[in-house]
């Protein structure tokens, strides 16, 4: 996966927005001494004491009490609520027409989505403005896993509730706590006067979606000191006060912590926020000057301001606003700073910077500006609100500027386009003299457009799909003023392409617009976000055609070149597209142009599917795509079976392939990315929906306050399921070598206590620490499209296989974008027999049995099968054993077939090996050389045949390739068909970027010696194997004992083995080592 880890906190804290390879050179920074935070900065902020009434006081002042009442004041019993005043955060200007109220969830009160999570028995808070739900118990593993949050938000438009769009909000303390739920206690019903008021109350606990501990472990020196004991629970009571008052345009959150310990608490608080749903974050402070997000980068080591942080979806919006902090400095007021990674964020509270926190010794937290220093007995509490929207941002933005001080004026104006006529629906973005987006109002049926923004100079951008700003457009606004500037956009240049097959017959596809140059009127992040699933370069538009065959959409006037397209088993539109580029186009504004294309099923794949087994959707954080948006997809690359794989939550593809009348395109199987924290990522299907589950019957792997499962249980849980199921490890470096698994022997190293995972007692003898085991049956071999990659991850596989255990190697997408991600490439092709080959004759015990028996190549485009004949004539294909035993040789085939823009140049056959075998979770990408190489050229008089003719003629490139073994023991044969000179065309743009062919089957075997495939090549050196020197840990985990070190680098493990245990003086960690760490969590976890 492309970071799972992006998808928590840490994912967030740690996940750099610079690529996987190391700095270097000039990029690198000269650190030679570690850095600390400036500890002058600002007032010391140790709060006062809690009164410790039981009831909350709707009428006290802001005093909090303090430590001189404390002496005199008995302490509120540990775990009951947490007395808070309301004042600061009640509102006295709000105007309503309706009451608030608070009550529990029935079907009635239930939002709509396809993220919503609510469930009838949570509790939901509503007013005339919105309707909030906060779920209750039990728990769900997710990035927030625990109960008491925030979980479905909508906005009522007068009309009805609009979906939710949102994920989860949940409170973390010193990264790795959180609180667990025990009473909710309705405070106050509510009323056309009085707010309505839901308490949750319960106690710290770990988060146990996160172990940062271990993560910090596997990538940094244990001499590194934090500052915050990572794996602490405190003796603290929270509650979360969730306060709605009647005509108020957001929820009002706040959240009471009290020490119930002996000892003083320093915590640093913020929240988790997942995403959830389709759209994009808006923040003008987050580093895009708008829209769109920014990481950690050797730039910024801070984290960004937080302002507040808004979702924008197309109809639903929500906004997270906290607390103003006083004492730090921005451009507009600030509540701390936040990172954001793969659709979650992660704020720090009351903190000016991330690297100011971390890099400082543990002592120095005890006095840190902006954590919470609480004594015995001592409480405190922040705030935060929730504002839901439609898709206007100014709906929210227009209340939140004025509610935090700022002094504002008003835009409002009406978009017209150059004929002059008013346009509705257009996004109107109001951009500072620094090029912030500060707000953007949506325009009415009329073209009006109004929003309120802080004072100062602006430049108006509006902007409606193809339709960018014709002009330059500017105000002033000065305080408590309204200015009035019209804005005209471009017309529209229309396309639409009608594509068929060569008898006539619609067929979906992918209509791909290049730009012929560079992109006209191409938007920038004051307008939209454009890095997050942003388009390859050198693209304008990915326009999706379903069963119709109509592709159809809005671009700026402009030149460009269009290719239709449906993946790796078709002919392309036009025929010399990956040569040309495509057919030139010149689109002018206001006029449409018409294009007929034809594409042909040239690829003759009988009993076999497509298939990719890592897909994921919107409920998976780290990806904004909807559900219909993935299924079209994937029908449009040709795919036949689409697996869903989200992060612990079991998505079904069917109800949206059904309501695009795709049942005879597209199969959808039932799957879930159990996505644990230690034990690395397994993919599980075909799978079961519980639709009483909060998250559709996901397994809970972290296991509440418990050890985490480990993987033999999920394997297990896996297996329960009725039929044949694939348990297939994904990404195998966030398994393998997080657990210092040795492939050739089949044990692992990890310390199971920093892992959270059952401590059994090691083997005495190999130091096995019990945490791998094999009871899945597959593993991605080729996850995305790097070839080095593939040869790291095919080391391990073929070790395995190479000692008798041979697990299903995959190709798989592991797409959590769009545009960015197109589909379909790698995928696996999988041979299920005829009869089983089409949608409407696919069967998931067969598919799934294929799979696990390795009938399976992967690739990236080109498609083969291959055989293997002895003497007699019998014949072998993938997974079988051929009898060799009468003289030893083995005759073997390569079908390949590819359409005519794919060409390859090589086969390659690996036998046997011993040089893949590495140190315990170590591998190398250097490439493997082969032990046979054919290579051949593809000749057009021979090898190129016509697959099908139309008004266009289809072919199909046509190769077989023999080779020759002679064997003396048993062997496995495994077979890669790639494109390796560069002068070979690349499968541009249908795969973008710089491709080749490239593909790998799984193995056949064959027996020398009558007695099957038994005598593996490996055994001798396995059972020879030298194991590393035992781990030695506290089996009931009360601290890890003095053992070998190891530390994980770039692409591979670094172990250090000490006979005797050397003192280390501990430092803290530099700004050098925060971006290695950084970067080797978001490429490695």
């Amino acid at each position: 996966m492309k970071l799972r880890a992006g998808y928590i906190l840490m994912a967030a804290l740690s996940a750099a927005s610079f690529g996987c390879a190391e700095p270097t050179g000039d990029d690198a920074p000269d650190m030679t001494t570690p850095t600390t935070a400036d500890m002058n900065a600002g007032e010391d902020m140790t709060p006062a004491a809690d009164q410790g009434d039981t009831t909350p006081d709707m009428n006290a002042g802001d005093d909090m009490g303090g430590a001189e009442d404390m002496n005199t004041t008995p302490r509120p019993p540990a775990g009951s609520r947490v007395d808070v005043s309301f004042d600061r955060w009640m509102a006295t200007d709000q105007e309503a027409t309706s009451r608030a109220l608070v009550g529990t969830v029935s079907e009635n009160e239930l939002l709509g989505g396809d993220v919503a999570l609510g469930r009838v028995g949570d509790y939901y808070l509503e007013n005339e403005h919105g309707r909030y739900i906060i779920e209750t118990e039990p728990r769900a593993m997710s990035p927030c896993p625990y109960g008491g949050n925030v979980v479905d938000a909508a906005w009522f438009d007068g009309d009805g509730f609009r979906e939710d769009n949102l994920g989860e909000i949940c409170l973390l303390i010193n990264v790795g706590q959180t609180f667990k739920p025990v009473d909710f206690e309705i405070i106050q019903e509510g009323s056309e006067e009085e707010p309505a008021i839901l308490a949750v109350t319960g106690p710290l606990v770990q988060h146990d979606f996160l172990n940062f501990n271990a993560q910090v472990r596997d990538y940094l020196p244990p001499s590194i000191e934090l500052p915050i004991d990572l794996n602490a629970v405190y003796p603290a009571t929270v509650t979360t006060y969730y306060i709605l008052q009647p005509g108020a345009r957001a929820l009002q959150v706040v959240t009471a912590m009290r020490n119930d310990g002996e000892e003083q608490l320093d915590m640093v608080a913020g929240h988790l926020v997942a995403s959830g749903g389709v759209g994009s974050y808006f923040n003008p402070l987050g580093g895009q000057g708008g829209f769109g997000s920014k990481g950690l980068s050797q730039e910024n080591l801070s984290g960004y301001d937080l302002p507040y942080m808004l979702f924008n979806g197309e109809t639903s919006s929500y906004g997270y606003v906290p607390d103003v902090e006083e004492r730090l400095e921005s451009s507009l007021p600030i509540s701390g700073v936040h990172l954001t990674e793969a659709g979650a964020v992660a704020t720090l509270l009351r903190r000016e910077s991330l690297s100011g926190t971390i890099l400082i010794r543990k002592s120095e937290i005890k006095r840190l500006p902006g954590a919470y220093h609480l004594l015995p007995g001592e409480s405190d509490a922040f705030g935060w609100q929730l504002y839901v929207s439609g898709g206007d941002i100014s709906n929210m933005l227009d209340h939140i500027y004025p509610s935090r001080g700022i002094e504002t004026g008003t835009l409002t104006g009406v978009v017209l386009d150059t004929n002059g006529d008013v346009q509705a629906g257009a996004k109107v973005s109001a951009v500072n003299d620094k090029g912030f987006t500060l707000n953007q109002a949506m325009t009415d049926e009329s073209g009006t457009y109004e929003m309120i923004v802080p004072v100062g100079g602006y430049s108006l951008l509006a902007r409606k799909p193809g339709q960018p700003t014709a002009g330059t457009f500017s105000a002033t606004v000065a305080a408590e003023q309204s200015v009035t500037t019209d804005v005209t956009i471009d017309l529209p240049a229309l396309l639409e392409v009608t594509i068929t097959d060569p008898d006539g017959n619609p067929v979906p596809g992918r209509l791909t617009v290049l730009c012929d140059g560079a992109c006209p009127g191409a938007p920038t992040s004051q307008e939209r976000d454009v890095t997050t699933d942003s388009l390859p370069s050198g693209f304008a538009a990915v326009i999706p055609a379903g069963v119709d065959g109509i592709a159809r959409g809005a671009l700026p006037a402009g030149n460009y070149r269009v290719v239709v397209s449906r993946g790796m088993e078709w002919s392309v539109w036009p025929m010399d597209a990956n040569a040309t580029g495509g057919m030139n186009v010149s689109l002018v504004a206001g006029q449409q142009v018409l294009v007929d294309a034809e594409i042909a099923h040239v690829v003759r794949t009988p009993g076999v599917v497509s298939g990719d087994f890592h897909i994921h959707s919107l409920t998976s954080t780290d990806s904004p795509i909807g559900l219909t948006s993935r299924v079209l997809d994937f029908m449009t690359e040709g795919v036949d079976v689409m697996v869903s794989t989200d992060h612990d939550y079991i998505t079904d593809f069917r109800p949206a392939i059904e309501a695009l009348g795709a049942q005879e395109q597209i199969v959808g199987v039932i799957g879930e990315e159990i996505t644990t924290s230690d034990a690395g990522h397994i993919n599980a299907f075909p799978l079961e929906v519980d639709p009483v589950h909060r998250r559709q019957g996901a397994l809970d792997w972290g296991n509440g306050e418990d050890v985490g499962l480990s993987l033999g249980e999920i394997f297990d849980w896996i297996d329960a399921f009725p039929g044949e199921q694939v348990s297939q490890i994904n990404h195998p470096d966030s398994t393998i070598g997080s657990l210092l698994v040795d492939p050739l022997i089949g044990i692992s190293y990890a310390d199971p206590v920093i892992k959270r995972l059952p401590a059994l007692e090691p083997d005495p003898e190999t130091g096995d620490t019990k945490l791998w085991a094999e009871n899945f049956t597959a593993m991605e071999v080729y996850n995305g499209k790097s070839v080095p990659k593939f040869f790291a991850m095919a080391r391990w596989w073929m070790t395995m296989i190479g000692r008798g255990f041979s697990p299903t190697g995959t190709a798989v997408t592991d797409t959590h974008k769009l545009y960015s991600d197109l589909g379909g490439s790698p995928r696996s092709f999988i041979f299920v027999g005829e009869g089983f080959d089409t949608p409407s004759t696919f069967d998931n015990d067969t598919f799934a049995l294929a799979v696990n028996q390795g009938k399976l190549i992967g690739s990236n485009g080109p498609f083969f099968s291959v055989t293997l004949a002895n003497s007699s004539g019998q014949v072998s294909s993938l997974g079988e054993v051929l009898d060799a035993t009468e003289d030893g040789m083995v005759e073997g085939t390569v079908h390949i077939e590819t359409p005519e823009w794919i060409q390859v140049d090589t086969v390659d056959i690996y036998t046997n090996r011993e040089d893949v075998i590495t140190n315990p979770g170590e591998t190398s990408n250097e490439e493997l050389e082969p032990d046979q190489r054919i290579t051949f050229s593809l000749d057009p008089q021979t090898d190129l045949e016509i697959a099908s003719e139309g008004n266009s003629v289809h072919r199909r490139w046509v190769k077989e390739v023999p080779f020759t073994m002679e064997v003396e023991r048993d062997a496995y044969v495994i077979v890669i068909v790639r494109a390796r000179s560069n002068n070979l065309p690349t499968m541009h743009p249908v795969v973008p970027g710089n491709n080749r062919g490239f593909a790998f089957s799984n193995p056949l075997y064959i027996d020398a010696d009558g007695g099957g495939w038994d005598d593996f090549p490996l055994a001798e050196l396995a059972a020879a194997r030298e194991p590393m020197a035992p781990m030695l840990y506290d089996i009931e985990g009360m601290g890890i004992l003095p053992q070998p070190h190891v530390h994980r680098g770039a692409g591979k493990l670094h172990h250090h083995h000490h006979h005797a245990v050397e003192p280390m003086e501990s430092r803290v960690m530099t700004e050098e080592e925060l971006l290695h760490f950084a970067h080797s969590t978001r490429c490695n976890h």
